[in-house]
């Protein structure tokens, strides 16, 4: 599961400043727990999940935050075993916290989506 954002800054943006506006995106989700991993990338922008449509340009970007697997049935029974590298949040719970710490960055629209899978 993962939780894709869209990035795209106003026409004519350098490349530079959407790699800012990316690096201030991973600067404020880096700490939440449920991250597994964070994959960045300027100059396109996927919108729509996998097979989607995409915009290409220096004023996109795009930000996949891997999440770690959810905890299952299964991993709760076995209590005493640590779950460390689980999360016990729905992928919609994570996407929500990651809009509340992105909406007040100036200068750029992103959208979020959640991804399962």
């Amino acid at each position: 599961s993962q939780v894709a954002l869209s990035v795209e800054l106003p026409a004519g943006a350098s490349l530079e400043a959407t790699s800012r506006v990316l690096r201030q995106i991973e600067d404020r989700v880096r700490d939440i727990p449920d991250l597994k991993y964070i994959e960045t990338s300027a100059g396109q922008s996927a919108t729509g999940g996998f097979g989607g449509s995409s915009s290409t340009g220096t004023n996109y970007g795009q930000v996949r935050l891997i999440l770690k697997d959810p905890v299952g049935n299964l991993d709760r029974m076995t209590f005493w075993k640590p779950r460390t590298d689980m999360r016990e949040r729905s992928d919609v719970a994570v996407a929500e916290e990651v809009r509340a710490r992105v909406r007040d960055i100036p200068g750029a629209a992103i959208r979020t989506t959640e991804v399962s899978g």
